[in-house]
């Protein structure tokens, strides 16, 4: 599914944390959070990311297969479980080029 991300925001509050609005689109949002430090893994049983779309209840610890940045301004992510309405697979265009620091902690997250 394609869906456009009306904005995208990163957080470094408890770990890092990388929002992006999907409103409009069966999605919803996506979030995928990841953990700071060293033993962080600890907080995210055994895994390097948490990943959220359209509701709480559909979170999952280790839930991205495959993500790929294929350009400033689009990302694929492939997901290890469906999500109603949406499939296991997003190519999010963002509205803007996506700053540095997503960039920089999306690109850890590459598989």
């Amino acid at each position: 599914m394609k869906v456009r991300s009306n904005a995208e925001t990163i957080s470094f509050e408890e770990g890092i944390l990388i929002a992006f609005d999907l409103e409009g689109s069966e999605a919803g949002y996506l979030l995928i959070s990841r953990p700071s430090g060293a033993g962080g893994g600890e907080k995210f049983f055994g895994h390097d990311h948490y990943v959220e779309i359209q509701d709480q209840l559909l979170g999952r610890y280790g839930g991205v297969a495959a993500l790929k940045i294929t350009g400033e301004n689009e990302l694929a992510v492939c997901l290890n479980f469906d999500v109603p309405e949406v499939g296991n697979e997003l190519t999010i265009i963002t509205s803007e080029p996506m700053s540095g620091a997503v960039l920089s902690n999306l690109r850890q997250l590459e598989r």
